[in-house]
């Protein structure tokens, strides 16, 4: 799943900056800026707890972007 993470969870600088989820104004080559959800795959950390409540996830942010949690689906 952290290999996955590395390799799918990334947005173009430009974009980011777009979705307000980055500061400045977008500059020439921002679109070849890759931004990734973390430097190294070792990085990402899956915690699963117990209990009856339902199944979330949460991603504490450490590098200035906003805080985004979102579901994530488990295959049988």
């Amino acid at each position: 799943m952290q290999d996955y993470l590395m390799e799918h969870a990334n947005r173009p600088l430009a974009e980011l900056i777009r979705l307000g989820v980055a500061q400045g104004p977008e500059k020439s080559g921002d679109d070849q800026l890759v931004r990734r959800c973390s430097r190294n795959a070792e990085d990402i950390l899956f915690l699963m707890g117990g209990g009856t409540g339902g199944r979330n996830s949460a991603i504490i942010d450490t590098t200035g972007y906003r805080i985004r949690t979102r579901k994530v689906e488990i295959p049988n």
